[in-house]
């Protein structure tokens, strides 16, 4: 589901008429309109995914609580390197640095 819903988000902000930000506001929660004016915001690679060294954590202090940011490690591992309190919170449980595939 969630591969389902960030196809469809891609799909939605690459078209002309979802470009402004009131477009984003109609189709976009709270907070993840603000994260994906910053993602799209910086220099990428391959047209939408931007170079790791260009995301600023301080740029995103206002939404890191309900964020989280993992990393593919193999087909078997999905390590989650960051989860923010309200994630955690959630969930009931600390979940930074375990494998998302296990959960």
């Amino acid at each position: 589901m969630a591969d389902e819903t960030e196809q469809e988000l891609l799909k939605a902000a690459s078209r002309a008429d979802l470009r402004t930000e009131e477009a984003e506001a109609t189709v976009m929660p709270s907070g993840l309109g603000s994260f994906w004016r910053y993602w799209r915001s910086l220099p990428a690679r391959r047209g939408l995914i931007p170079e790791k060294s260009a995301i600023r954590m301080t740029d995103l202090k206002s939404l890191l609580p309900g964020i989280f940011i993992c990393e593919r490690i193999s087909d078997d591992e999905v390590k989650i390197r960051l989860a923010g309190s309200k994630v955690e919170d959630m969930l009931g449980e600390n979940i930074t640095g375990r494998n998302v595939l296990e959960l």
